[in-house]
């Protein structure tokens, strides 16, 4: 994940779209700031829907995600295959857009009846840590960007990168023949 930074209107002098922009992030980052606390307060009503950035990262900031280290896991299971796939997203003035998919922009959140948050973003198949920073880096040849009196290239958007992976069945002989 990568946060766009806070910005003060002030030293930014930003108008228009770029004070849009800011503010959009200044709201996000600040929601994000009252999900946390309300998580630490143990409060019983958390406001993860207060933007799509929190609502995105609900599952993990609720402590409902399970995450592993898989790389030794993987290596030292030579008889089974895996699926690894990647995703990135941003998060542009409270629209999200996929990165790796530049025709599938303005993407909805939408939730099973379970409560999981699911979106319809792109997922790259890959097979290694160098594929995984090309679809990235391709990504980040759409990502929006812009110069501001602060910086020559800031980000616009917050990201959120996605690697999953799943075990893959071992094909038996008799599967191969009808």
């Amino acid at each position: 994940m990568d946060l766009a930074g806070s910005e003060r209107v002030s030293l930014t002098k930003a108008a228009g779209e770029r004070l849009k922009e800011g503010a959009n992030i200044n709201k996000s980052l600040s929601v994000l700031g009252n999900v946390i606390r309300q998580l630490s307060e143990g409060k019983e009503f958390i406001s993860y829907r207060d933007s799509k950035l929190t609502r995105l990262l609900s599952q993990a900031l609720g402590g409902n995600a399970k995450s592993l280290i898989i790389g030794n896991h993987v290596a030292d299971q030579v008889d089974k295959r895996y699926l690894i796939r990647c995703s990135y997203i941003e998060i542009y003035n409270e629209k999200i857009n996929d990165l790796l998919d530049k025709s599938n922009q303005g993407l909805t959140i939408r939730e099973d009846i379970k409560g999981n948050v699911l979106l319809d973003a792109r997922e790259a198949v890959v097979d290694n840590v160098d594929k995984v920073m090309e679809n990235m880096m391709q990504g980040n040849k759409i990502r929006r960007v812009a110069a501001t009196r602060m910086n020559e290239r800031s980000s616009r958007s917050h990201t959120i990168s996605g690697l999953f992976w799943s075990r893959k069945m071992p094909i038996r002989k008799m599967d191969l023949y009808i």
